[in-house]
């Protein structure tokens, strides 16, 4: 089986990613060092990427390709090599901007992920949406053979891909978190992998959206700051520090693509249209990571679009699927098959275009009280795994 390695960044300092929800870096400290991007923490992926990055591009990348002014360039070159992000903060002219542009160069330019994936797996797992609902999780994994009864990895080498939508209408949002952070971990140790999308539930948390949080939801993820987020009303702040760019869970979210493309098989929350091929794949993970990452940031446009890969509806039933979309977003990408979730499939797991698009949201949450199910692709065969 052949592996694409992927490191943290190519050009040097490589890192593994961490596995908890950890605080984000501090305020403003005795030191001067301002926390002008408050989502990047001391030694994660992120950070050292940024790090790699300024350590080692020369003169010519910072400014043509990372878009650093000159006057940044020559300081940061001149104070150079930073062990930490409080180190290249107290750069002058290396500030907010230049970080995030840092950041994005990291990032696009294919080296900063966060897990390795076999490149031909033998066997990949769609799982559609769970909110909330962690027994339904675990029910379908055991179906598909992902975890045992003890709830550890047990599909060797299988790659799982879960559609997004973990998040709102159910109690058991954290407990689903804990264990998409350990079954990654156990997956890729054990040579699979354990891939999670975003989907729009995701990013309506991180914008404040928290319409279809429960009552426990609201404070499953901490205690309230003692100050701030005064625009949420009081049962709200705790899952506002949480969910808001650059809070613990933002974090944990922003180290998940929104498309991805596994063997000959694309996966996205709602589907890829050929104008999202357009504007990049890549790009619109990158926009994603970095709106949950850094404080401030709008929500990028093509991820609120009603025809964006988080909210597109236009492929959830067979009369609205144009099958030209599905072959022409297929042809642009080299792939075989669609797999997206986002509308509930009553009648389970259906599939259109002469198998070129599979729909696997069959609502498994207790929210819709749907069957359990998971699509199952072997060497280019596709079958439904069901308990019925």
């Amino acid at each position: 089986m052949n592996w694409r390695l992927l490191v943290v960044l190519s050009i040097g300092c490589a890192g593994s990613p961490n596995g908890d929800i950890d605080d984000p870096i501090g305020g403003k400290g005795d030191d001067g060092t301002s926390n002008l991007v408050a989502g990047l923490e001391e030694g994660s992926p992120e950070a050292l990427a940024v790090l790699a990055v300024a350590n080692e591009a020369d003169a010519m990348t910072l400014d043509d390709e990372v878009g650093l002014r000159s006057n940044a360039v020559d300081a940061l070159i001149d104070a150079r090599p930073f062990e930490s992000l409080a180190e290249l903060l107290t750069v002058r002219n290396v500030g907010e901007g230049a970080i995030r542009q840092l950041f994005a160069y990291a990032d696009l330019s294919g080296g900063l992920v966060y897990r390795a994936v076999p490149a031909e797996p033998a066997r990949v797992v769609a799982i559609g949406d769970l909110h909330g609902d962690s027994m339904a999780a675990s029910d379908v994994l055991q179906l598909a053979g992902i975890i045992d009864a003890d709830g550890a990895w047990a599909g060797e080498d299988t790659v799982v891909v879960q559609v997004g939508d973990i998040l709102d209408r159910g109690d058991g949002e954290a407990e689903i978190v804990e264990l998409v952070q350990r079954l990654e971990r156990e997956a890729e140790a054990a040579g699979g992998a354990y891939l999670m999308l975003l989907g729009n539930h995701e990013l309506m948390n991180a914008d404040g959206d928290f319409r279809y949080v429960t009552e426990d939801g609201l404070s499953t993820f901490g205690e309230a700051p003692a100050e701030g987020y005064d625009e949420y009303d009081a049962s709200e702040r705790a899952r506002a520090a949480a969910f808001l760019p650059g809070g613990s869970v933002a974090r944990f979210l922003a180290r998940h693509d929104v498309v991805t493309k596994v063997g000959d098989t694309l996966f996205a929350h709602a589907g890829v249209l050929p104008h999202h091929v357009e504007y990049g794949l890549q790009q619109i993970n990158h926009d994603a990571r970095a709106f949950l990452i850094f404080e401030g940031m709008d929500m990028p446009a093509i991820l609120d679009a009603d025809d964006g890969p988080v909210w597109y509806r236009g492929y959830g039933t067979d009369e609205d699927t144009d099958c030209a979309l599905v072959d022409e977003t297929l042809a642009a990408t080299g792939s075989e098959r669609m797999v997206i979730g986002h509308t509930v499939q009553s009648d389970g797991i259906s599939w259109a275009c002469d198998g070129r698009l599979y729909r696997v949201d069959v609502g498994l949450s207790e929210y819709y009280g749907g069957g359990v199910q998971a699509l199952e692709i072997v060497d280019g065969e596709t079958y439904v795994l069901s308990y019925e």
